[in-house]
């Protein structure tokens, strides 16, 4: 196993730190200081105990996360609007009586690990769907709407543009 720098390992738990800080605060919604501190504590053991997983300090990684940005932004904005979206057309299908459940199963073009771990995260992350199986290139998804669509369409129902956004990202 390689040794890493003490240096290196301090950046990386400053960067898992600062990352893991950021979105509690953002998903708190608060400044209280006693959120405020239990927030930088739990980033702080979280940070101590994942650093090497969460933030990986390799060179070609940084450049290529710095360069793509941009369209990590686009994909957070749209899924947060995705989220909105689709927690209304959950609660209008379940007022109205609309929802057919069942499982849709399809095959992701991307190629790398973290992208298919972020589609499958941010389908998750969605009301209405949660990925059941992900193996390789399939996924297997529990979809509120499955019965409603054919099953050709489903897939890009459920997948969106988020798969295009994170192949953007990720590859």
């Amino acid at each position: 196993m390689r040794r890493i720098p003490a240096s290196t390992k301090a950046r990386q738990i400053a960067a898992s730190f600062l990352i893991l800080w950021l979105v509690w605060i953002l998903f708190s919604w608060t400044l209280a200081p006693l959120w405020l501190g239990v927030g930088a504590a739990g980033a702080l053991a979280l940070s101590l105990i994942m650093h090497p997983i969460f933030v990986s300090l390799d060179s070609r990684m940084q450049i290529r996360v710095v360069a793509r940005l941009w369209h990590l932004l686009i994909s957070i904005a749209t899924l947060i609007v995705s989220l909105y979206a689709s927690s209304w057309r959950v609660l209008l299908a379940i007022v109205r009586g609309r929802a057919q459940p069942g499982f849709v199963s399809f095959d992701t073009t991307l190629q790398s690990d973290m992208a298919r771990v972020s589609l499958a995260n941010a389908i998750t992350f969605t009301p209405g769907t949660a990925v059941i199986s992900l193996e390789e290139h399939h996924l297997v998804v529990h979809w509120l709407f499955a019965g409603l669509h054919e099953a050709p369409e489903a897939p890009r129902r459920i997948k969106g543009s988020m798969e295009r956004l994170f192949g953007k990202v990720w590859q």
